[in-house]
Formats: structure tokens, C-alpha cells, sequence
């Protein structure tokens, strides 16, 4: 049995950490075997790319390619193995992170992005979460909640444009789509992740 790709994205304090773990062990409590990765990291290469990218000032451009460079680390090193070994593989973000952080809020050329894409030929997710968080909840006026990195603490206005990239990520690919609302409490929102999980995985 091949394993699936399952991919989690949205805003920085959004919960996906969180909701990666809670779908690794729904998945193992299923029997199935399963690799947890993050980009930027996941490889020991892609790991120094991310110490790189995160406490860094790049130009977009050149970020870009350094978060390109370091999801074919993971993809090479971790993702693609666990595969073909059967494991089930939860990543946390992956190419729609690019489109909604480089494209969405830094105004990248879309095409560019897209063409590295098909040029690289990555696998393709089988399902992708987004936690769907309103970038004014509560919840991310505690500090503690977001890492100390320059995208985390981009501003208000920076991560309202990510946000809509995803949803209309979500929109545009709702075929592998499934939408969360991280607003809801932590039950409520568990329930619908595990509903989610057993609606496209079981």
C-alpha cells in the first residue's frame, strides 16, 4: 500500500502544529505508519535553510528560491521515501504556503512560482487542511503563540493577504481541499478535524 501526502497550511498561530500531531496519531491509532515533516526543514540541509529563512531579511526573490531549494531537500530526503515505503506523510506547508506568502502577500509573479513547480515535478498532495484563522482572533495577541521570526511578525494587513490567498487556494482546489475554522474552540475544533481525516482518508 502507497503512502498519502497530506499537506496543512495556513496563517502563522493558526493551529496547523498542532492539528499535524492530532492527524498523526488519528492516522496511527488507523494502523498506519506515519512521517511527520515542515518546510522550511525536514531534512538536515532544508533544517539550516529554515534557520536561514526565518531569522533573515531576504529579498523576495532569492527567499523564494531558498524555500524552494529547501522543500526538494525534504521532499528528497524525507517525503518521497516515506512514500514509497507506505508511510503516510503530514507535511506542514508546502507549495500553497509559496503562492500564499511569495505570490499573496509579497506580489510575486504567479507563473514564476508555477513554472518551478511543473519544472521540479513534485508530488502533489492527496489532501490538503487549511486552518482558516482570522488574523485579528485573540489568540494571536499572545506572543508566546507565534515564533520570533520576521514572517510571523509581518503585520496585520500582511497576513489578512495570506489568509485570502489560501481561501482562495481552497477555492480554486477544493477537490483536495478541506477547510477548518480555527476560530472555533479547541473541541469543536478537533471534532471537525477528525470528521475531516475520517470522511477522506478511512
Amino acid at each position: 500500500m502507497s503512502g498519502r501526502f497530506i499537506t496543512f497550511e495556513g496563517i502563522d498561530g493558526s493551529g496547523k502544529t498542532t492539528a499535524c500531531s492530532f492527524a498523526a496519531a488519528w492516522l496511527r491509532k488507523q494502523g498506519r505508519s506515519v512521517e511527520q515533516t515542515r518546510e522550511p526543514g525536514g531534512s538536515p540541509t532544508a533544517e539550516e535553510l529554515r534557520s536561514l529563512l526565518l531569522k533573515s531579511q531576504i529579498e523576495p526573490r532569492a527567499e523564494l528560491l531558498l524555500f524552494v531549494a529547501a522543500r526538494v531537500e525534504n521532499i528528497v530526503h524525507t517525503v518521497a521515501p516515506a512514500l514509497a515505503a507506505g508511510c503516510d506523510v503530514i507535511c506542514d506547508r508546502y507549495w500553497d504556503s509559496t503562492l500564499a506568502y511569495q505570490v499573496g502577500a509579497r506580489g510575486l509573479d504567479a507563473g514564476l512560482v508555477e513554472n518551478l513547480r511543473s519544472a521540479l515535478d513534485l508530488p502533489e498532495p492527496e489532501l490538503t487542511i487549511l486552518m482558516d484563522l482570522d488574523p485579528q482572533h485573540p489568540r494571536l495577541s499572545q506572543p508566546d503563540l507565534l515564533d520570533d521570526d520576521h514572517l510571523d511578525n509581518a503585520g496585520l494587513a500582511f497576513q489578512r493577504r495570506i489568509r485570502e490567498a489560501f481561501l482562495d487556494l481552497s477555492r480554486r482546489h477544493a477537490e483536495r481541499y478541506v477547510v477548518i475554522d480555527a476560530n472555533a474552540p479547541l473541541k469543536q475544533v478537533s471534532g471537525c478535524l477528525e470528521a475531516a481525516l475520517s470522511e477522506r482518508l478511512s
